[in-house]
């Protein structure tokens, strides 16, 4: 029997997934509602009633910035494995992120760059590092451990310096004491608005690479083989990743595991095949980064914990699980 039903089936389930979760964004925090509050605010005349549709109208910002950021996560995270024909590839592991972050807070200190836009500060620092790593990680020969050691390196001689740049300035330290973290608390509709014109077309382009990440996978010289253009489809692979890494990065902050847990968690369902795999990613990633600014909100009611180490203490188990299950002796 053909698998293309269930697959369809299943992507279908994962958009259901991905509504639910945005109502839970929208009912559940520090003041807990109830999906009735929600359907009456969708349902109403268009005005603000009551102190439940305030909240609601509150959320909507947030729920919707996790959604996005976490959708680009999720493609990031499996763009960067297939490219680096790696199961451990994360845009924060391998640190994309940190060099999103550290672009942004070195606008702080250089006077011709603070005029310019956190995304386009942060799609640079993200590319420029993506690059490097992956000009390691796309030889044949290659080790799983040699790539993940080189991106934590470049993660955490960035995030030392994102560190000390912002403790010694404390106006910037006060800017990025929760985004540091990755935090949704200062999300806006113009932030949202903002990330659009770079999260969809770069979203689009990295569900229609999913084809050619089945031929790269198969190693460079089948690839070529079989009439593809390799350099083409990494450049265009790791543009798109370092795209989807940035905008979220400029929007929540450097969080991290969320592309490794949505790749790894869809994988089990869609198999090694990333025309599922990246839209299953997708949505995965989206469920994901929306119910953990739920815990981040809830945990500690009516305070917050930044969602970043909502995903790091999740994330954490799922990396050792995913290594331990890596064969012995295998190469990139």
């Amino acid at each position: 029997m053909s698998r293309l039903p269930i697959r369809f089936a299943g992507l279908l389930l994962m958009m259901v997934l991905t509504l639910l979760a945005l109502a839970c964004g929208l009912v559940f925090g520090s003041k807990t509602l109830t999906f009735r509050d929600l359907l009456h605010y969708w349902f109403s005349d268009g005005l603000v009633q009551n102190y439940a549709d305030l909240v609601v109208a509150g959320r909507i910002p947030r729920t919707l910035a996790a959604a996005c950021c976490g959708a680009a996560l999720g493609l990031s995270g499996a763009l960067m494995q297939g490219l680096t024909r790696n199961p451990l590839g994360d845009p924060g592991l391998l640190g994309v992120n940190a060099g999103a972050a550290a672009a942004i807070v070195l606008s702080a200190s250089v006077p011709w760059l603070a005029g310019v836009s956190e995304f386009w500060l942060a799609l640079a620092g993200a590319f420029v590092v993506a690059l490097l790593i992956c000009s390691i990680g796309l030889g044949r020969r290659t080790s799983y451990a040699r790539l993940v050691l080189a991106g934590a390196a470049v993660a955490a001689a960035l995030q030392a310096y994102v560190s000390a740049a912002s403790q010694l300035n404390p106006i910037l330290f006060d800017h990025f004491r929760f985004w540091g973290s990755g935090s949704f608390g200062a999300a806006t509709l113009p932030q949202v608005y903002g990330m659009l014109p770079f999260f969809l077309p770069a979203s689009l382009a990295a569900v229609a690479l999913g084809y050619h990440l089945n031929l790269i996978a198969l190693g460079s010289d089948t690839a070529k083989a079989l009439g593809a253009n390799v350099l083409l489809i990494q450049a265009a692979v790791l543009t798109a990743a370092a795209v989807l890494a940035g905008v979220a990065v400029a929007v929540a902050g450097p969080i991290t595991f969320v592309g490794l847990g949505a790749a790894h968690i869809v994988r089990m369902w869609t198999g090694n095949d990333y025309r599922w795999l990246l839209p299953y990613s997708f949505f995965a990633g989206a469920v994901l980064l929306v119910l953990s600014d739920v815990v981040a909100r809830t945990v500690v009611a009516p305070g917050e914990v930044p969602t970043g180490i909502i995903t790091a203490l999740a994330g954490a188990p799922l990396l050792y699980l995913a290594a331990m299950r890596l064969p012995k002796g295998r190469k990139a």
